[in-house]
């Protein structure tokens, strides 16, 4: 399935569902903070605020509810909890991740995922969330 927003919305329209956003706050690209200089010149191009509020904008006017949760640690927990239980990419898996917390689920690892992220390095905290 492609990344195409406007079909994304339309289809939750359709089924009269939300959609649930990551609440990504990038800073604008200098030097300190971004060493790459493509990497720079990559994200001084694209808009990332303008994009989410043209979207949560549009699923306004159609009066469909938009979430946005925070995006920390999304990929990890993915990868630990979901990535072989359903054979899923990555990227799948922390939308998997994304979905559950727009649905108000708390994703916690458990004490054996604790220890095989911390044996793989994926996790520096204790609580692992």
């Amino acid at each position: 399935m492609t990344c195409n927003y406007s079909a994304r919305m339309e289809l939750a329209e359709k089924k009269g569902k939300g959609l649930v956003l990551e609440n990504l706050d990038f800073k604008p690209p200098t030097k300190k903070n971004i060493k790459s200089r493509k990497l720079r010149r990559i994200l001084s191009n694209f808009n990332y605020s303008s994009l989410k509020k043209a979207i949560v904008r549009q699923m306004g006017r159609k009066e469909t509810d938009t979430r946005q949760v925070w995006p920390g640690y999304t990929s990890k927990i993915g990868k630990l909890k979901y990535q072989k239980q359903y054979n899923l990419t990555i990227h799948k898996a922390a939308a998997l991740v994304i979905a559950r917390r727009g649905l108000g689920y708390k994703e916690k690892l458990t004490k054996q995922l604790l220890l095989v992220a911390n044996c793989k390095g994926l996790v520096s905290s204790e609580r692992g969330e």
